[in-house]
């Protein structure tokens, strides 16, 4: 029973931060710009990767992979304990 009440809340949480994260694509103001930014350099650094051999591409993508994973699940494990701590601090306030 207590696996299905976890499962349910990690489905709410992961449902909440996808939310989150397209208002925040679509509303934060520093977030559009650093994506506008972003497409810029891209295509400088899809030009300079295109020039790099095979050995080399293939470490640069096996880095930027591993790197955007870890961004994304620690950004999570983040997310997912604030809201935690927030319900413990509504307990211990006795809001819950």
């Amino acid at each position: 029973m207590i696996d299905f009440y976890s499962k349910a809340i990690n489905n709410l949480i992961h449902d909440v931060v996808d939310e989150k994260l397209k208002l925040s694509n679509e509303n934060n103001k520093e977030i559009v710009e650093q994506k506008n930014l972003m497409e810029e350099y891209d295509h400088e650094f899809r030009d300079l990767f295109d020039r790099l051999d095979e050995k080399d591409k293939s470490v640069i993508d096996n880095y930027l992979s591993l790197n955007n994973f870890l961004n994304s699940v620690m950004f999570c494990d983040m997310y997912r304990e604030g809201i935690y701590d927030g319900i413990l601090l509504l307990k211990h306030f006795k809001v819950l």
